[in-house]
């Protein structure tokens, strides 16, 4: 007998297991964050909390992966409840679906990285699954993650519109403006005057998103008090507001306000 050893052969998945036992998750969560708002520009403009709450997801992303690679057994939907949490939020901070999903796009490849830098020799046999592993969990949260943001942000759409909607009216007649009418205007950049001058746009047989689409651009054009509105028979109508119209009296007649919409719209496009 010559004192030498021979490995026990055990399966893709024990071995996968065991790479990843090794892993530090605290220090590899640090480091996928760094990474994060090194390489991704929206992550690095987050205020302290929200880069506090980038380090606790990514850490909870390794436990959560971690976990099911060491049981074999794919994460609940339940279980992603804390991401799908963390996706509002940042949906709510304005970043980018993209940008999240680039994100999750390169932990995939830091994580296959910290894979094969704990990997030993005798373990290379695994490598080939543990990058099917960490393909099919990038694809599963980033799924989540595409879902949950969508939603919210449709969620966030709706009420900015609403919010605006609000606004409007309450300029453009007589309802006296609250604080959170007055927060919204100077988010908007809408000076509070004592004259404005609202008009609407109407675009026959025009599909909802297409009015949607041109409140988004009229919006980016400046003509920030623009909001889409439901009439009779399901048409929608555009309205928007700028200075100079009294905000007590008579409005013009909406032949009048639409004629003049659409002549300055034909000027702005």
């Amino acid at each position: 007998m010559d004192g030498s050893t021979t490995r026990t052969p055990r399966s893709p998945r024990a071995d996968i297991a065991a790479i990843v036992a090794r892993i530090p998750l605290a220090e590899a969560g640090r480091e996928m964050a760094d990474e994060f708002r090194t390489r991704i520009a929206a992550f690095g403009r987050l205020s302290g909390t929200s880069a506090d709450d980038i380090l606790e997801g990514v850490e909870r992303n390794l436990r959560r992966w971690s976990q099911s690679v060491s049981s074999g057994v794919p994460p609940a939907d339940s279980d992603f409840d804390p991401l799908r949490e963390w996706a509002r939020a940042r949906a709510t901070e304005g970043v980018r679906l993209e940008d999240l999903l680039r994100a999750f796009g390169l932990g995939g490849q830091l994580g296959w990285q910290l894979i094969r830098r704990y990997a030993h020799p005798d373990e290379t046999e695994a490598l080939a699954e543990a990058a099917g592993l960490v393909m099919q969990y990038v694809d599963r949260v980033s799924a989540v993650v595409t879902d949950t943001y969508l939603a919210e942000r449709d969620l966030l759409v709706s009420e900015e519109e609403r919010r605006t909607r609000n606004l409007l009216d309450r300029l453009t007649g007589d309802a006296p403006l609250d604080a959170n009418d007055r927060e919204l205007a100077e988010r908007l950049g809408v000076p509070v005057e004592e004259a404005y001058a609202p008009f609407a746009i109407v675009m026959p047989g025009r599909s909802p998103q297409r009015h949607a689409d041109l409140a988004a651009r009229m919006r980016q054009r400046g003509w920030m008090l623009t909001a889409t509105e439901g009439v009779p028979g399901g048409r929608p109508d555009l309205e928007a507001s700028r200075r100079h119209r009294p905000r007590r009296g008579v409005r013009r007649p909406a032949r009048d306000r639409r004629a003049g919409a659409a002549q300055r719209a034909c000027r702005g496009s």
